[in-house]
């Protein structure tokens, strides 16, 4: 009779581990950045994000890589307008200087939307899709960025 219950209690720990393990490898697949597609709100929440970057860098002492992407139907020059905005908005704004700041053009998102890609060191942090033409709202109100 002990051994029957011994069978029995060995394998529901051995089912608890292994569950756990599967749970535990599940979260690590869980994405480390922040994707912003929502239209309400978004220059707040890239305003926010965009303080935890900062904070993240200024902490870490790595460097801020934007990557602008064009969309669907859009203009090359596009990407230099956005990415020139997403720069002035971390240097005036958030006080980041500007040698601490790379800007790149990635390749296009096809048919998709447009959008920037703020990496910490050479992970991705933020990706913040912008509406076709126009630039990623990075701040609230009446604001030059």
């Amino acid at each position: 009779m002990k051994k029957l219950g011994t069978r029995i209690f060995i394998p529901s720990i051995a089912l608890s581990i292994f569950l756990a393990n599967v749970a535990a490898q599940v979260k690590s697949y869980e994405p480390k950045y922040f994707v912003n597609k929502e239209t309400g709100a978004v220059c707040e929440k890239n305003n926010l994000y965009v303080d935890l970057l900062v904070g993240a860098a200024r902490k870490s002492g790595e460097r801020i890589f934007i990557i602008s992407r064009s969309g669907y139907g859009e203009r090359y020059d596009l990407n230099w307008r956005r990415l020139r905005k997403a720069e002035f908005f971390l240097t005036s704004g958030k006080q980041i200087p500007s040698n601490e700041i790379v800007l790149a053009v990635g390749r296009t998102m096809g048919r998709q939307k447009g959008r920037l890609e703020f990496y910490l060191g050479s992970e991705l942090f933020l990706a913040s899709e912008a509406e076709r033409g126009k630039d990623v709202c990075l701040n609230c109100c009446e604001s030059p960025y």
